[in-house]
């Protein structure tokens, strides 16, 4: 419910609860058929038993076919089924140790759709700013007839200040610029005065020095006014009365120098020049070339003290100069770029800046110079040639609900026509709530960790991320950390499942194969152990195993009937129990060859639980982790290091230690025979690693 803590974690909406998983009921089944199998063995074990002739006792063989039937405890894999979705959907998050940050990473608000989550093979990307941290650097300034790069911001901090004062003054930047949220519509500073207001921060971090200038503002007028011509322009008046008002105007550098006959020099002003120009137009369109922000500001003085003739007002300006940022790529997004190229996932961008957004990505990787500009009407065709695109899109301007709503019918259209198993990222316009849910997994992204998102989008979203950055930008990379958590959990399960499946045959044919040979059966005690214990423990670590690196590229599809998934797991558990039954005969073997006395009855059941001991541990290994062990670079978390070592002294105690092996209805094992319990987990964990190594090949 709502009070529930996943529920509060984003923003209190009531999540239906005790419902159960599609996952889990599926996974239930697979339970309840091996418990069916288990039972089947039992009964025709102990019947095998009274026609075979050999010495093995009936009640022996009943005691131990039933101990291996509660040994699988097919029904606590149900429950490990909710520790690894629960592990997945808490580590999706990132901790906090800001107290004031409520909100942080992605939280899976819809569990039975993990599945989904976990299975997409295409990411559709609402807009660049996706990928982008928020975070900003000054690129370069143009001040005094001379363009300066980002070091020589710290020599030149006079001419700097001016310039963020201005252009905060003109724009009004630090008037009402904070987001509201309203009707689930979300209402922010411009850009424009976002960019100014970072740039003016940057600056007092860096430089010590404060922007603010003793004016008062007469009048102003922003660029909404159609004679203003997308120019931000106030008059000002300084506190100093012997001064005249003076005028500030902030826009983009074409705006601004059509404006301009002059520009700001340190002996006074200049007139500009085709070659000022040139270099400031060169200048500018490699900046914005790369992705930076560029605001120019002009001034000059104001012959009247009200806006009423703008046009008279911004002719024979002074320019001042501009400045630019750029900003830095969100946290772990290049290397989760990375990892989606090498598993080859498909890339879709709505973009209506294609030419900025592809040359970005292509920076960051995620681009290449194959990747293709079609238009959302030409999309069909393309996309059946080329995998990874840039869509032109409309805007969303908010002038035109019309127009609005056009823009998302398109990208709509586009999600849907997607195909395959699509995860969409939308950030912050509820008009793509329905796109949101046409795509296999919704990831509605908020403007920051401060922010909530839009309830439209966050009502559809299988996935809720928010950004580890404070200014509305980045949730790339906790979206793809909730899909990698996602295939964690899938992944986690299916081995889990696997190697019950290949434990729990291994002791069934032990059983077997003692029947029908007449060889030593393990104790019940024995039997319970490996299952309830050493199977138990290594599920649970299980649980917790991280996602591998190369996790986008693992197939990750709904879990498997039984009857899919269970030929490597058979095939395992049949050679782990000939190899385990037959060492009390290679031990006998080698006591004839050198003249020893032959192990006893008791001897035979120590050496044979203890093989099985390290055998489950060489299994459980190899199920857990799916890339090659034996490679460099390879590395244990410390609950499987527990589970090993653990495992490793219980087996040398059951081999040397009367009271231990007496536990397991056997006796100390002699020296000769003891290291041949290590032969079976050698075997087996050497085939495996030759079976994973071809595999990959």
């Amino acid at each position: 419910g709502k009070n529930a803590l996943i529920s509060m974690k984003q923003g209190g909406i009531e999540i239906p609860s005790g419902d159960s998983l599609p996952l889990i009921e599926r996974l239930s089944g697979w339970c309840k058929t091996s418990e069916l199998i288990m039972l089947a063995f039992v009964l025709f074990i102990s019947v095998l038993s009274m026609f075979t002739g050999n010495d093995v006792k009936l009640e022996q063989v009943f005691f131990g076919a039933v101990s291996m039937a509660a040994a699988s405890m097919s029904e606590y894999l149900t429950t490990i089924g909710y520790i690894i979705i629960a592990i997945a959907a808490r580590s999706s998050r990132t901790s906090s140790e800001d107290a004031a940050v409520s909100r942080r990473g992605a939280v899976i608000k819809d569990c039975s759709k993990i599945e989904d989550i976990a299975g997409a093979d295409s990411i559709i990307l609402g807009d660049m700013s996706l990928l982008k941290s928020g975070r900003v650097s000054f690129n370069s300034f143009f001040a005094n007839g001379e363009i300066y790069p980002k070091e020589k911001i710290t020599e030149n901090p006079d001419a700097v200040c001016e310039m963020l004062s201005l252009a905060s003054e003109a724009a009004g930047a630090y008037v009402g610029n904070g987001a509201l949220v309203v009707n689930g519509t979300e209402s922010s500073a411009a850009p424009r005065e976002q960019i100014i207001r970072r740039a003016s921060e940057l600056f007092s971090s860096m430089t010590g020095k404060s922007t603010a200038r003793q004016v008062l503002v007469i009048d102003r007028l922003n660029g909404t006014a159609a004679m203003a011509a997308g120019i931000d322009t106030a008059i000002l008046q300084s506190v100093d009365t012997g001064r005249e008002p003076y005028v500030a105007a902030v826009s983009d550098i074409q705006s601004i120098l059509r404006c301009c006959t002059t520009y700001k020099t340190d002996d006074g002003s200049s007139p500009l020049t085709n070659d000022i120009r040139k270099k400031i137009f060169t200048e500018t369109a490699r900046l914005e070339f790369i992705g930076a922000k560029v605001i120019a500001v002009a001034t000059r003085p104001s012959p009247f003290l009200t806006l009423t003739k703008v046009a008279t007002l911004h002719s024979d300006m002074c320019f001042v100069g501009f400045f630019s940022l750029s900003e830095s790529p969100a946290r772990g997004a290049v290397e989760l770029i990375r990892k989606i190229k090498a598993a080859n996932m498909r890339v879709l961008l709505f973009s209506d800046n294609p030419e900025h957004d592809l040359y970005y990505g292509h920076e960051l990787g995620l681009f290449n110079k194959k990747t293709k500009i079609v238009s959302h009407a030409d999309y069909s065709t393309a996309s059946k040639e080329d995998r990874s695109l840039i869509v032109t899109m409309p805007p969303f301007h908010h002038a035109n609900m019309a127009d609005n709503l056009a823009a998302a019918s398109l990208r709509y259209k586009i999600v849907r026509e997607a195909g395959g198993k699509s995860a969409a990222f939308i950030s912050q316009e509820p008009l793509d709530a329905r796109s949101l849910a046409a795509a296999g997994c919704g990831i509605a992204v908020s403007r920051s960790n401060r922010k909530p998102a839009a309830q439209a989008l966050k009502n559809q979203a299988q996935v809720i991320v928010y950004p580890d950055a404070a200014e509305g930008h980045g949730g790339f990379a906790e979206g793809v950390t909730a899909m990698m958590e996602s295939r964690r959990a899938i992944l986690n399960i299916t081995n889990a499942a696997r190697y019950l499946t290949a434990s729990q045959l291994a002791r069934l044919s032990v059983i077997l194969l003692s029947v029908l040979f007449g060889i030593t059966m393990p104790d019940s005690a024995a039997i319970l152990t490996s299952g309830l214990l050493i199977d138990f423990t290594a599920v649970l670590v299980m649980a917790f195993e991280k996602a591998p690196e190369n996790a986008l590229s693992i197939p990750c599809s709904p879990l498997p009937k039984y009857t899919e998934q269970a030929g490597y797991p058979v095939i395992c558990g049949v050679i782990c129990s000939l190899l385990c039954t037959a060492m009390p005969f290679l031990a006998n073997w080698i006591s004839s060859a050198a003249h020893l006395h032959p192990l006893k009855g008791t001897e035979m059941v120590s050496l044979l639980t203890a093989s099985g001991f390290l055998s489950q541990l060489a299994l459980s290994t190899q199920f857990m982790k799916r890339e090659r062990l034996l490679r460099r670079g390879t590395t244990l978390n410390s609950a499987y290091v527990c589970y090993g070592i653990s495992t490793v002294l219980f087996t040398v105690l059951v081999l040397f230690e009367k009271h231990a092996a007496a536990l397991m209805g056997g006796s100390v094992v002699p020296l000769y025979a003891a290291p041949l319990a290590l032969i079976p987990a050698l075997v087996l964990l050497g085939a495996m690693e030759c079976y994973k190594a071809l595999r990959k090949k």
